[in-house]
């Protein structure tokens, strides 16, 4: 029985277009005397609709309540503190860092500039602290990583750090090697009909090693941008 202006009716009441049947209305009793509409199928259909509808507000709570779950995980696992000011003075101390490491290549910009400028006359010694300001950079990355409580700043620490290794590992590798290959150089210059190729072997050997280091200082280079970028960007990086 269906309540129809607060008083209870043998008559349906059509969901499709609101016509109220009456006993007046002629036709068949299944359907709809004002749009033809048949009622089983339109109550199945608005059913079906109810149902779909309830299944898709279902799926939006659950994918929500999914996003604030891993929300909620990775504000947990997040090695980056907004805000906090230790996190603000590490990361100057990482700034710091880098620019002691690339000091090599400041240094070797402004030495061409200004022995070019003057002629090629200038102080010897100048090449050595260099090295020392990278050294510098090493120790304070070393100091600064908290294993305790590692963030992503500290992530930078050891990328500076392999980033030193590294570059003393491949140089110490190019010039045991340019050693050995000297030395073979130098037993076959030992005779005197093999002086000529010896010191011919000798220059080759010069300039595959320059072009070596050369190498070895540029991916030295674009492993400190790299660095400095990522953390100007406030995101880690890997070792």
């Amino acid at each position: 029985m269906l309540t129809f202006e607060g008083q209870s009716s043998p008559y349906k009441k059509c969901l499709k277009c609101g016509h109220q049947r009456t006993a007046a209305d002629t036709g068949p009793e299944w359907g709809c005397p004002a749009c033809g509409a048949v009622y089983a199928k339109v109550e199945a259909a608005l059913a079906a609709k109810a149902e779909l509808d309830a299944q898709e507000a279902d799926e939006r709570r659950l994918r929500e309540a999914r996003r604030l779950e891993g929300a909620a995980r990775g504000a947990g696992r997040s090695r980056e503190r907004p805000g906090d000011v230790e996190h603000d003075e590490r990361k100057g101390l990482a700034q710091l860092g880098y620019l002691l490491l690339a000091m090599p290549v400041i240094a070797s910009l402004v030495i061409g500039f200004v022995g070019g400028a003057t002629g090629g006359v200038h102080r010897a010694g100048h090449a050595g602290w260099p090295m020392l300001a990278v050294i510098a950079g090493v120790v304070l990355a070393h100091v600064s990583i908290d294993s305790s409580d590692e963030t992503w700043v500290d992530t930078h620490f050891r990328w500076q750090i392999s980033t030193f290794w590294r570059m003393v590992g491949w140089s110490v590798g190019a010039a045991v090697l340019m050693f050995f290959m000297t030395a073979a150089s130098s037993v076959g210059g030992s005779h005197p009909m093999g002086a000529s190729t010896s010191l011919a072997a000798l220059g080759g050997i010069a300039i595959i090693f320059g072009l070596a280091y050369f190498v070895i200082g540029l991916l030295y280079f674009i492993r400190i941008v790299r660095g400095w970028i990522s953390l100007n960007r406030g995101t880690e990086i890997g070792v």
